[in-house]
């Protein structure tokens, strides 16, 4: 899931947001994105990469590189 977190990082770098700002606004634990910084093994839950494909406004399928189309897929 190594894409996942490459996106997830990059689009806190372009927001101009901390970790802790971030994760207030979208709802998630508090050490969440801290956590997923520091270990290779802990990845977001399905419920997280919904919020932040949300927040940013990208696809799920875009976070997961299923596709590299950052637009998200309204029906």
């Amino acid at each position: 899931m190594m894409i996942l977190k490459e996106r997830v990082f990059l689009l806190i770098a372009n927001s101009g947001k901390s970790d802790n700002s971030l994760t207030r606004e979208i709802g998630l634990n508090n050490t969440a994105i801290a956590d997923w910084r520091r270990k290779t093994n802990a990845n977001p839950s399905a419920e997280a990469i919904i919020k932040i494909a949300k927040y940013f406004n990208v696809s799920t399928d875009y976070l997961l590189g299923l596709t590299d189309n950052p637009a998200p897929h309204y029906e």
